[in-house]
């Protein structure tokens, strides 16, 4: 559970899309709606300079200092192009191993081009951030097949963005003017969404999506009871609970007091 609520840090006072705040919301919720407050937060927890040093290995190439960004690296306030941010997803798709785009139909990766591949992160942790990017609902109400997706909108309205994987495929869409001029009208969602999806639907006619489901197989991952009020591990004094994914040994799970 994490908390959707007015903070400040020090001069800088996050604020979600629409203005408003959630209270008490689940991580997935969190992710879904694009909370900008509970990824601040987590930011913080982090240890110092981890989520920059990710950023850095998964090869964004035109980062400034970690200082020039502060807490708004949380919220995507950095540099990043199209090639990147699928590169980044394909991560995801790969349990967590990134690797060069190919943009030649059956081009097989060299030998060097695979000893370069980088470990970003666990197969579990890429598992468990598809497993809750498919409760993101389709802008069309097609839920024929499970998509892991995310929307963005850059700051002042300059870029609407929405990225994802569909069976084999992974597909970003990006909706603004080359000369960056803004537009009110470039939303995530409203703008780039709906192509995204137009995509994936044209896609789903000519191909086979029958194996677009997450596998377990080979993962260190278990469902645990969890008490739905704390996000606790629940105990005989919690009667509403609900089943949820954790990692064992790794999960930062306490039992309900």
């Amino acid at each position: 559970m994490l908390k959707d609520v007015p903070k400040s840090y020090a001069f800088y006072s996050p604020e979600n899309f629409d203005h408003g705040y959630r209270g008490v919301v689940t991580a997935t919720s969190a992710l879904v709606y694009s909370l900008n407050i509970p990824a601040v937060e987590l930011l913080q927890k982090l240890s110092p300079h981890a989520f920059y040093a990710l950023l850095q290995k998964s090869g964004i190439q035109h980062l400034k200092s970690e200082d020039f960004y502060g807490l708004a690296l949380a919220l995507g306030g950095f540099e990043i192009n199209m090639h990147e941010m699928v590169k980044m997803y394909g991560a995801l798709a790969n349990g967590g191993i990134s690797r060069d785009l190919k943009f030649v139909k059956g081009e097989d990766e060299t030998e060097s081009e695979i000893q370069k591949n980088s470990f970003l992160f666990s197969p579990e942790a890429a598992f468990l951030t598809l497993e809750m990017l498919k409760y993101n609902e389709p802008v069309d109400k097609n839920k024929s097949i499970p998509v892991y997706w995310k929307t963005g909108t850059s700051y002042s309205y300059k870029d609407a963005w929405s990225v994802g994987i569909a069976g084999k495929y992974i597909i970003g869409v990006w909706i603004g003017n080359f000369d960056g001029t803004p537009n009110s009208s470039f939303v995530g969602r409203t703008a780039a969404a709906p192509l995204f999806f137009e995509i994936v639907r044209t896609l789903q006619k000519n191909d086979d999506f029958s194996k677009t489901a997450l596998s377990l197989s080979g993962l260190n991952i278990a469902k645990v009871d969890i008490c739905r009020p704390t996000g606790d591990i629940a105990n005989a004094d919690c009667p509403d609970t609900v089943q949820s994914w954790f990692i064992p040994g790794v999960s930062p799970l306490h039992a309900s007091l």
